[in-house]
């Protein structure tokens, strides 16, 4: 009897199942049909289509009401088997998947042939997915990012051109390049100066790779792709860190040796068919650059056919061919020692437009940032937003190096430069010092961020405070070292941003007594501060000030206090004047208490905050990392249904022990899912250390 039972089970497909298979199979033959099917049943069918026929059958659905993001969520956790690292909620699953499924097919080993979704012969997973990244990496396989080089994959090459905005690179240095440089090199020229990308990302790409450095740089920064230069033989390892030492330590470049001339090469062509003297007019070249003098590039010149006719390709060539192991791609220029190429020119003979990198994302060596990069800064007019840090530490001569470069930058009226973000510092320059020295040498920039590893500062004097620096400065981040700080000088800095809008200070050491004069004097420095973030700081004996900062400060929209041991001192108390105070804040909606130890007592206070006659104008509210238990997040609800907050609150409570009763949770996150919008987390509390002793 059981087996019959086991026979007769409900899992036997039915007829709609059915139906829908092979409707799915069938694809190619009833597509236009499909589209004209009812919403439930194109709901049933979107899990069985494969990627293309999902793809193109995302505007038909989208007309009529029906999202396909669960279709391609499904199979992302089927193909990849992870979420996306981040907090960040996704807002296009179909892009972020397509976009990982091209990593995965062209630089991963990944076989499409694994999932039967992912094949399909009348169509290409290369072509498909092509026109969903945006952000493109490229890293240590090298080896296949050569193949889109090749003539097969030249459709797939143009559509990144068209589509990529965004390309990290990573991890690359000249051992792993070998025979791959020149193929490498082309892909960076064609993505950078005629593609579509407008943020570079290079990170933990080695000194002991300069050319990489040097022509990824000078391409961002909009130069020629060519070096004006003859052929001429490779200097010594030691004779050329010689000429590089004394062109650093002078400024000038060595002689130039353009008198010279051999019957191989006259002159150096960009990558586009133009009469020479248009190189030299009009356009940046590398000639004049010091750095461009120190290396011997690759450059693109012209090729020509059999018949002596110039053909409007892209040829990658070397200074010194031996220098590097040539592969020579089979086709009409096979043999003489050609890279593979790209047509250069558009379909009508124009020329394509030059790209321009507007950000800059680099975690580089001193040597680079000094030697590689400060010196195109001077020019760089379309560099929107520059980020450097360091996997170690960035020393003040570079720094100064770069600031210098800068404040020349600035000086030019076509600068676009607003946004900075130097991280990993260490200096014996004070940092309120150093951050009026910044914003003397770039007035102009909006927004500003500086983290210190280590500042070996003197002791302050009064009498050599830096003087208030006008600026346009809208906002500013400083992450503090370990160290003791003077917090004086930063006030007086602080009196000419005042257009600050943002202010973000993290891990302030200093002496008791002396953070409370910084807070009272915020809302007299920064009469339009809207949002201000306080991150790693000993608050405890500050409530005072903290509650005059509320009231004085009107302007403010948003306030974080994470990490700050607020409630080390007086909890109830001060918990008390705190609702109080943001209770009648006039334009206070968002709130962070994140890793305060508040625990379920507090978080039972803080429901007060949406009662009585006058409740708060809290839209967002977070009380993550607080050791907020199940019973006490349920009480917390029971308290909001009697006094509902608005609509659209947002509630964060990640990072709290709620696993250890998974029922209670379950119960409080039901009552305060129709209160308002969670935000949460599977957090398991039993894998994390945290030190919650004060509050258990």
């Amino acid at each position: 009897m059981e087996h019959v039972k086991e026979e007769l089970n409900p899992r036997v497909a039915t007829l709609l199942q059915i139906c829908t298979k092979v409707v799915s199979e069938h694809m190619h033959v009833l597509e236009k049909q499909v589209w004209d099917l009812p919403v439930s049943l194109l709901e049933e069918l979107l899990p069985h289509l494969n990627i293309f026929y999902l793809e193109r059958i995302e505007d038909s659905a989208v007309r009529k009401g029906l999202s396909t993001d669960s279709a391609w969520f499904g199979l992302w956790m089927e193909v990849v088997k992870n979420r996306p690292p981040g907090r960040k909620p996704i807002k296009d699953w179909r892009q972020k998947f397509l976009e990982r499924l091209f990593h995965m097919t062209m630089f991963g080993n990944y076989r499409k042939a694994g999932h039967p979704r992912l094949q399909d012969s009348r169509f290409s997973v290369l072509t498909l997915t092509a026109k969903y990244v945006k952000v493109l990496i490229l890293s240590r396989s090298l080896i296949e990012t050569t193949k889109m080089t090749s003539a097969a994959f030249r459709p797939v090459m143009r559509i990144l051109e068209g589509t990529v905005t965004h390309m990290k690179v990573y991890d690359i240095s000249l051992p792993f390049l070998d025979h791959s440089l020149r193929s490498v090199l082309l892909i960076f020229h064609r993505l950078l100066h005629h593609g579509s990308v407008r943020t570079l990302i290079m990170s933990k790409c080695g000194e002991s790779s300069p050319i990489l450095w040097t022509w990824m740089l000078q391409m961002s920064a909009g130069y020629e792709c060519s070096l004006s230069s003859p052929r001429i033989q490779r200097p010594s390892d030691q004779t050329l860190e010689k000429k590089r030492i004394s062109t650093l330590a002078t400024g000038n470049p060595p002689p130039s040796t353009s008198n010279v001339r051999t019957s191989q090469v006259s002159d150096v062509e960009g990558c586009s068919l133009k009469d020479k003297r248009t190189v030299s007019n009009g356009k940046r070249t590398l000639q004049d650059e010091p750095s461009a003098q120190c290396f011997k590039l690759p450059r693109l010149e012209r090729a020509e056919s059999e018949d002596g006719a110039q053909v409007q390709e892209c040829i990658l060539c070397f200074e010194n061919p031996s220098s590097v192991q040539m592969h020579v791609s089979k086709g009409p220029f096979e043999g003489a020692q050609s890279a593979p190429s790209f047509l250069c020119a558009g379909a009508d003979g124009e020329d394509t437009p030059m790209g321009k990198i507007s950000a800059l994302v680099l975690e580089a060596s001193n040597y680079v940032l000094a030697h590689n990069l400060a010196p195109l800064l001077h020019s760089w007019i379309c560099l929107h937003s520059l980020q450097v840090s360091s996997e170690w530490i960035i020393e003040e001569p570079c720094l100064l190096k770069v600031v210098e470069a800068l404040s020349l930058l600035s000086q030019n009226p076509d600068c676009s430069l607003s946004e900075l973000s130097i991280s990993s510092l260490s200096c014996r320059t004070p940092i309120a010092a150093l951050l009026a020295r910044l914003l003397s040498a770039c007035p102009r920039l909006e927004e500003l961020t500086l983290g210190f590893i280590q500042v070996n500062q003197p002791k302050s004097n009064p009498s050599h405070l830096p003087a208030p620096i006008e600026s346009s400065l809208k906002t500013l981040r400083v992450e503090f070292p370990a160290e003791s700080v003077c917090l004086q000088s930063l006030v007086t800095v602080l009196r000419g941003t005042q257009s600050l809008t943002s202010l973000y200070l993290k891990g302030i050491r200093c002496k008791t007594g002396h953070l409370g004069p910084l807070l009272f004097s915020l809302p007299e420095c920064s009469l339009n501060l809207q949002h201000l973030s306080l991150d790693d700081i000993n608050l405890s004996g500050c409530h005072r000030e903290v509650l005059h900062l509320l009231k004085s400060c009107l302007t403010l929209k948003g306030l974080c206090l994470t990490d700050c041991r607020l409630f080390e001192k007086n909890k109830q108390e001060f918990l008390a004047q705190l609702i109080s105070s943001v209770k009648c804040h006039p334009s206070l909606t968002s709130l962070t208490l994140s890793r305060n130890r508040l625990g379920n007592d507090g978080l039972i206070v803080l429901a007060d905050l949406f009662s009585g006659e006058s409740p708060s104008r809290i839209r967002h509210l977070n009380v993550s990392a607080n050791y907020i238990l199940p019973n006490g997040l349920l009480e917390f609800g029971a308290l909001l249904e009697s006094h509902r907050p608005p609509r659209e609150l947002k509630l964060d409570v990640r990072e709290n022990p709620l696993d250890r009763d998974p029922q209670t949770t379950a119960r409080a996150m039901k009552q305060l899912g129709s209160l308002c919008h969670l935000i949460k987390d599977c957090w398991n509390s039993r894998t994390t250390f945290a030190d919650h002793i004060s509050v258990m």
